[in-house]
């Protein structure tokens, strides 16, 4: 009876390492679950190098107040000519919308204030724009900015 007993622990022990086998890794979609510093690191290069900015500095530097969106990734470079990411899920439309013009004003305040003193990050700048879809909106100042808030914004 113990054999009988011990044998069945046995196989059902390899019955449960079976299911704890390692899987391929997915890629992560980009969708409304998964969290947005996960897609930012993910979808824009050099994130590694970025400074994760603290949420306070949205309203103090760029004026958007936490009521005004659900969940937000601020990152910067700390090289004086790298780039910058600026992801926001709205609360509404509406909020999108402001956050959108808010983040615009950012980008063309940042613009005169780099012309002159430093040209690389200056052209990153100039060479970007405000993106959206539905109440994600993305501010990505690097190289091919424009592809990568794209990819960002794909499944939103």
């Amino acid at each position: 009876m113990k054999k009988i007993v011990i044998l069945l622990m046995a196989a059902l022990m390899l019955f449960v390492l079976t299911g704890c086998g390692n899987k391929a890794a997915e890629p992560v979609a980009s969708t409304l679950e998964t969290p947005l510093i996960d897609l930012v690191t993910k979808t824009v290069p050099g994130t590694e190098e970025m400074a994760n900015l603290p949420l306070i500095d949205l309203e103090d530097i760029i004026g958007i107040e936490a009521s005004e969106y659900t969940e937000a990734v601020y990152m910067q470079s700390t090289a004086l000519e790298g780039g910058e990411a600026v992801v926001l899920r709205a609360v509404d439309a509406e909020a999108a919308e402001g956050i959108v013009a808010m983040l615009e004003n950012y980008r063309i305040r940042r613009c005169e204030e780099t012309q002159n003193y430093v040209p690389e990050l200056y052209k990153l700048l100039s060479e970007t724009s405000v993106q959206r879809k539905n109440n994600t909106v993305a501010l990505i100042v690097t190289e091919k900015a424009a592809d990568i808030a794209n990819k960002l914004l794909a499944g939103e």
